[in-house]
């Protein structure tokens, strides 16, 4: 359970994507609760680097599954998830239920090319080298 709790905390609070979690990770399972070594903590860091995927979620899998095998990589994946997954479902709620409001409405379509500026600028720095 203290699995689950440790994961779910790092899941709240980990802003910035799977490389931002990574102190907290650390954090939580080397100081505070001694499930890995520092060492081991590299090699689980390494891996995770390996295999496709968030590395966040790729470390609470490992350390779920070397603390209590597949329940504990399953319950630490929940843990980690769980919030996004819980936000995305209240804000998809929120959305299909005032999507016609006028000023929501609005809104989404002032955020279109906010959100479409910094995806093209990407597109345009990296093409020539792609």
């Amino acid at each position: 359970m203290k699995l689950f709790w440790s994961f779910l905390e790092i899941g709240l609070f980990g802003f910035g994507g799977g490389q931002a979690m990574i102190p907290l990770i650390q954090e939580e399972v080397v100081e505070l609760n001694g499930w890995l070594t520092r060492e081991e903590f590299l090699e689980f860091f390494a891996l995770g680097n390996t295999l496709p995927g968030p590395i966040s979620t790729n470390m609470a899998a490992s350390v779920g599954y070397k603390i209590a095998d597949p329940l504990g990589a399953t319950v630490s994946l929940i843990g980690l998830t769980a919030p996004t997954i819980l936000a995305m479902v209240l804000l998809l709620t929120a959305y299909l239920r005032f999507r016609d409001v006028r000023a929501i409405a609005g809104f989404l379509r002032g955020a279109r090319p906010v959100v479409i500026a910094p995806l093209a600028l990407v597109v345009w720095q990296f093409a020539p080298s792609a």
